[in-house]
């Protein structure tokens, strides 16, 4: 008899421990305070209905949170003492995306659809005023003016090297195009004509009168 007991007796405790691990928790919201009913984490959906942790420090400012975006990609956000985000890791459309946030400037770094990898820097306004991306056959610099319309674009490939630059309103553009034999400079008029100008006449001319006529390129028909 005291046999059976202890078997019926380990058997309603098995049954008990198996019940409590069924057991499941269901919310909207968690919320984990400290002794002084700070809350100092928050497990919840968003009004989108997507799932966010968010980690709060002892005065309740945010700090840290992991959450799905509306597209359901993972994204991190590392925040400032203003509470402001200032790092973001991020999936974008599955590809990793990085940006570095303040006030006064951020850089984005991430891999295109292409599978690219790209580096952006954008100032206080928004306008982007660095690129640089490496793809299969070249490797792209771009330095832009805050407005836009002054740029410089450094390029290189498996042929030959470029550079651009382009002057106000984007006009006159030089650009020098090096490749295995020799170097080629092409002015831009204000009429978008493009001309194939000597090195050493490069100077003196541009101090003339800015827009450089010397030789067309073949393709150019002579008007005169």
């Amino acid at each position: 008899m005291l046999t059976d007991h202890k078997e019926f007796a380990k058997k309603q405790n098995l049954e008990r421990g198996k019940a409590m691990e069924k057991q499941v928790l269901k919310a909207q919201e968690f919320q984990l305070t400290d002794e002084n009913g700070k809350i100092r984490a928050r497990l919840a959906l968003s009004e989108k209905q997507t799932p966010f942790l968010c980690l709060y420090d002892n005065e309740t400012n945010p700090k840290a949170t992991l959450l799905l975006s509306e597209s359901q990609q993972p994204e991190l956000i590392l925040y400032d003492d203003n509470g402001k985000p200032a790092v973001v890791i991020s999936l974008n459309k599955g590809l990793p995306f990085l940006l570095l946030n303040k006030k006064e400037a951020n850089i984005t770094l991430g891999i295109s659809q292409a599978g690219h990898p790209a580096i952006e820097a954008y100032d206080q306004k928004g306008n982007p005023r660095f690129y640089l991306t490496i793809e299969k056959e070249h490797t792209g610099l771009i330095l832009s003016r805050k407005d836009l319309i002054k740029q410089i674009a450094f390029i290189a490939s498996n042929t030959n090297s470029f550079i651009a630059l382009s002057a106000p309103q984007g006009l006159p553009m030089i650009s020098i195009d090096v490749d295995d034999k020799e170097p080629h400079i092409f002015i831009t008029d204000k009429k978008q004509e493009a001309y194939i100008v000597p090195l050493e006449n490069l100077m003196e001319k541009l101090e003339e009168e800015r827009i450089i006529v010397i030789e067309k390129s073949p393709n150019k028909k002579d008007d005169k």
